[in-house]
């Protein structure tokens, strides 16, 4: 009976010693949650690998390019991000036309078991962050603890809409949160309507009480109107010392700058 029961505490711990060795000898994992919208298709290291919502708790750590397509917008997002050993990264992305902006988003192990800090940076950099109400720095940002539980952030840039998350902090772990604000938002004046300044004829005074209107810039060319001194009329045009006017809505001749001046 000894010998059999020796025998079964060496079998229970040679068996618990694999385990423990397999467990060891396992490769870490990492997790990576993808969300966008619309949805989109998404690749990893250049293989498609499904659409959003994705996810995937069984990647190995590293650096992993990340691209999302949005075929009937023919909409084309790629990054390449890091995902730590034992962290599930959150990647979020919107696409408005024509700019698309996101979020990565994960908790990280530390040694501050009672303390829940963060990381927060941005794209463009030197956004401002506002925390719960209060105002408290620009991104790079690292805050060592802000307190477990869900707090409320306002990443703020000039020429981009404020970007707000809702996170949960937890004791032990720090939040890493970056936000990509997309390309600069360039605001144009829409121009004021100004009024063009049309220049008029002006007839001076003549002998005769009037002045001819003739067809062409020319003395022996015929006489299609009369016009009375003192009345302004629009200027079309000059030739050879004449001025061409619109003596009538849609009609034009040309009258002698002897007897005529340009005013505004």
């Amino acid at each position: 009976m000894k010998r059999a029961y020796f025998i079964m505490v060496v079998i229970a711990f040679v068996t618990g010693a694999i385990f423990l060795l397999w467990h060891l000898l396992q490769p870490a994992r990492a997790g990576l949650s993808i969300e966008s919208s619309p949805p989109s298709a998404v690749y990893l290291n250049g293989h498609k690998v499904g659409e959003t919502p994705y996810r995937n708790y069984h990647l190995h750590p590293g650096d992993w390019q990340i691209k999302l397509v949005v075929d009937h917008k023919q909409w084309t997002w790629k990054r390449t991000i890091s995902v730590p050993a034992d962290t599930r990264v959150l990647v979020q992305r919107e696409f408005r036309d024509p700019i698309s902006q996101g979020r990565v988003m994960y908790l990280l192990p530390t040694h501050e078991k009672t303390k829940a800090g963060c990381f927060l940076t941005s794209l463009p950099p030197k956004a401002s962050v506002t925390l719960d109400g209060e105002m408290k720095g620009f991104t790079p940002l690292s805050l060592a603890d802000i307190g477990a539980g869900n707090h409320h952030f306002v990443f703020s840039l000039p020429n981009h809409d404020n970007q707000e998350l809702e996170l949960q902090t937890i004791a032990g772990y720090r939040l890493v949160a970056e936000v990509d604000f997309g390309p600069t938002i360039t605001v144009t004046a829409t121009p004021t309507p100004t009024l063009a300044v049309v220049a008029k004829i002006k007839i001076k005074e003549t002998p005769t009480g009037w002045l001819r209107v003739r067809e062409k810039p020319s003395r022996g060319s015929p006489e299609i109107a009369k016009v009375t001194p003192g009345k302004k009329y629009p200027y079309r045009g000059e030739e050879n010392g004449w001025f061409k006017i619109e003596y009538q809505p849609g009609k034009t001749g040309w009258v002698s700058g002897q007897y005529a001046v340009k005013v505004d």
